[in-house]
């Protein structure tokens, strides 16, 4: 990999999740689990893992996700030194994503929790590939303001945050507040729409708000809408 002289650093913070993909040959699966075929459901451990195993047996691929996740390690196959933050399980799936973010020069800290890695598995239904997940959040949900560590922050120009975040923001103030005094840029994934209509922003800090909206602050907030098709 090409790293580039004075290329700018990039350190992220998301969910990390394991994507397992498996194509279906008929819908006795998903009824089973009670999926509606073409949907998105969250699902708790139990059935996470039941689920996982039922699927093993059909010859699945597994890749690193986690839409933070998968920015940082794109931006290390670019060239730019990149780091990540994450939770995972001390388990199979934990460290496969470990290994598949590193193979790609990601430099990890990846805390472990005593629950089951976070994954999105996805199935692709045979006839017309239609797609239908079921998201195990898991060990991702774990990471607290607690967990991090001032000096993660240190050295980054840039830290972007997943925006699916959001159901933790106590994790989201802390982590913005700390890239912040390490003299950051902060960018945001905003996800989807319904991660705006909550609002993510409020309340944070008056001091850190005031620096992250401020166009003239070098320490504002890169707001990245993403486009839809």
């Amino acid at each position: 990999m090409l790293i580039l002289q004075d290329m700018k650093s990039i350190l992220g913070i998301g969910n990390a999740l394991t994507d397992i993909l498996a194509v279906l040959q008929d819908d006795s699966l998903l009824n089973n689990y009670h999926l509606p075929k073409g949907s998105m459901q969250h699902v708790d451990m139990e059935t996470g893992d039941k689920i996982w195993a039922a699927l093993k047996p059909l010859g699945v691929k597994y890749v690193a996700g986690g839409s933070a996740a998968n920015t940082i390690t794109c931006t290390s196959i670019l060239g730019m030194p990149s780091s990540f933050i994450g939770k995972i399980g001390d388990d199979e799936l934990g460290l496969l994503f470990k290994s598949d973010q590193e193979q790609y020069g990601v430099k990890t800290v990846l805390l472990k929790s005593p629950h089951s890695s976070g994954r999105s598995m996805v199935f692709v239904s045979g006839g017309n590939a239609e797609r239908t997940f079921a998201v195990y959040l898991g060990a991702a949900l774990d990471l607290v303001p607690e967990d991090l560590k001032p000096e993660w922050f240190e050295g980054y120009d840039y830290f972007h945050i997943e925006g699916y975040l959001v159901q933790n923001q106590a994790l989201i103030r802390r982590a913005v507040e700390l890239a912040h005094n390490a003299g950051c840029i902060i960018s945001l994934d905003m996800a989807s729409y319904n991660v705006v209509e909550m609002s993510i922003l409020v309340p944070m800090t008056s001091t850190t708000l005031a620096a992250m909206m401020d166009p003239t602050s070098p320490h504002s907030l890169r707001l990245r809408p993403r486009e839809c098709a």
